[in-house]
């Protein structure tokens, strides 16, 4: 429990410093999935260690499931803030 309570304070702290950055370089469906990436990399860190086991698949699958999460977030929000 711990490894997974490490894992996602870092992930948030990383995503919360990189989204001015990303969102100033890439459209919507980019930050979407380059917060997905990020995650994965994270992942692949933690997994280096005995606590957190990752595979291919896993990192792979963590990068379309945030991507995917992001994408939708972001177009209910738009909807529900009155854009187009």
């Amino acid at each position: 429990m711990e490894s997974f309570l490490s894992f996602a304070l870092a992930a948030a702290a990383v995503n919360t410093a990189a989204a001015p950055k990303m969102s100033a370089l890439l459209r919507p469906t980019g930050i979407a999935f380059g917060r997905g990436v990020v995650d994965a990399v994270l992942a692949f860190l933690f997994g280096l260690t005995p606590f957190f086991r990752t595979t291919l698949g896993t990192l792979l699958g963590f990068i379309l499931l945030l991507g995917l999460m992001g994408l939708t977030l972001d177009r209910l929000m738009t909807k529900v803030r009155g854009g187009s």
